[in-house]
């Protein structure tokens, strides 16, 4: 018995003798067509991200000024250059003494919110708020603002917070930031565009 077993065991042949060339050819064609179908698959999902990032909601913001019988006031208006509707939650503003083109830091200035949920469809403005009385806002801040160097300024930065209404998709928040400088002898404001941010 022993003899038959060495025989059997010296002839057992391996595990890829019994494939013949054209089914080799058969996996070779199977495992690039795998390949080509996932990378087909991947430039699908990459184009459509692209396509919904180019028709998505893009929320840009500006201070404007309002002028009734000599009162200025201030509106915050919002503008969604994008083709789908957004949500705004939340406007976030900062505000503080600075100099003439000097560095903003936010983290020394006076802040505020209001939670709002407002939705701005594809390519409408909308106000947010119209009544910001700048004068009153730094009135706060004068003695800081009179004894900083340079010519007197105070500092109004905005950030508003707002989500893309597209349907079956998970709401991600997006973030528009902006800052104006605001001159206290001429009660004068200017965008001051370093400060821009679109997240």
């Amino acid at each position: 018995m022993r003899p038959l077993l060495a025989l059997i065991t010296a002839v057992r042949p391996h595990w890829y003798a019994s494939i013949d060339w054209p089914e080799w050819a058969l996996v070779a064609v199977g495992i690039v067509t795998a390949a080509v179908i996932g990378w087909q698959s991947w430039e699908t999902r990459r184009a459509a991200n692209g396509l919904v990032a180019s028709e998505r909601a893009w929320i840009e913001g500006e201070i404007t000024e309002q002028s009734t019988i000599g009162v200025k006031r201030y509106t915050l208006t919002v503008r969604n250059k994008g083709k789908t509707p957004a949500h705004i939650f939340r406007y976030r503003v900062w505000h503080g003494p600075t100099r003439d083109n000097a560095k903003l830091s936010k983290r020394s200035f006076k802040t505020f919110y209001e939670d709002v949920s407002v939705f701005v469809g594809g390519n409408e403005i909308r106000k947010l708020r119209d009544d910001f009385d700048m004068d009153a806002i730094f009135s706060q801040e004068a003695s800081q603002i009179a004894n900083a160097e340079g010519i007197p300024q105070g500092a109004f930065c905005v950030s508003i917070t707002y989500g893309i209404v597209i349907k079956g998709r998970k709401r991600r928040k997006h973030c528009t930031s902006f800052a104006y400088r605001y001159d206290l002898t001429f009660s004068t404001i200017r965008r001051d565009s370093d400060y821009d941010e679109y997240t």
